[in-house]
């Protein structure tokens, strides 16, 4: 099921009101709870998630897939959430990220720069002095991240 709203979700997507957003994840549990979470480069507004719900909600209706009480629920990603996506990154940069690594370690630091391959990090890097860090850059290439997200500090 979810591959079938991916593909509906694709379809709006195409649409000129939508371009500027992309599908980060689609969860079906059952026949009954349907969650999309759309991001955009410009950002997400509560009136283009109902919009593109109330699109999307036809479609499924139009298709009978689904019970009849089924709940649909499209938004944003939000800051907990995982990227997904490389298109994602360049609007977080400036801000600190905490990157899980596919071997298990984890990097933290302020998002410098995307490119096609990975991101760039500044991070805290031990020096010979034990108690003195120092600033960094690290490259960190997309097919060694597992996931990324932002973190804000509290």
């Amino acid at each position: 099921m979810e591959i079938q709203v991916a593909q509906w979700c694709g379809e709006i997507l195409e649409t000129a009101d939508f371009r500027d957003c992309m599908l980060v994840d689609v969860v079906v549990s059952g026949h009954r709870k349907i969650e999309v979470y759309l991001d955009s480069d410009t950002g997400m507004t509560f009136q283009k998630c109902q919009q593109f719900s109330r699109v999307l909600e036809g479609m499924i209706e139009a298709s009978s897939q689904f019970d009849e009480k089924y709940v649909l629920e499209v938004s944003s990603p939000g800051p907990k959430r995982p990227m997904k996506q490389l298109r994602q990154y360049p609007k977080h940069i400036g801000r600190t990220l905490e990157v899980r690594m596919k071997d298990g370690r984890t990097r933290k630091g302020v998002l410098q720069s995307v490119t096609e391959e990975g991101i760039t990090l500044e991070v805290m890097l031990n020096t010979e002095k034990k108690k003195k860090k120092e600033k960094g850059l690290e490259e960190i290439p997309f097919s060694e991240i597992e996931h990324a997200v932002v973190t804000f500090p509290f």
